[in-house]
């Protein structure tokens, strides 16, 4: 198992980690617990993927179902 991520998939990953904490808080903050479990899940995915493609596709994925639950 080697650490062959890209530079595409690392920009990825600190993106989608920066909106799963920003979503963990403020689902904590408002006790909404959809938004917290979709930014841990935003937090963890990018260390176990390390396709750019799957990267960027599993965090909008991610993203659109927060934006489905917030609304």
């Amino acid at each position: 198992m080697g650490l062959d991520y890209s530079t595409g998939a690392l920009i990825g990953g600190a993106i989608f980690g920066i909106i799963g904490i920003w979503l963990f808080r403020k689902g904590k903050r408002e006790s909404h617990i959809p938004n917290v479990i979709v930014g841990i899940s935003l937090m963890v995915y990018p260390l176990f993927v390390t396709s750019t493609l799957y990267t960027w596709v599993v965090g909008v994925l991610l993203c659109g179902i927060s934006y489905y639950y917030w609304i």
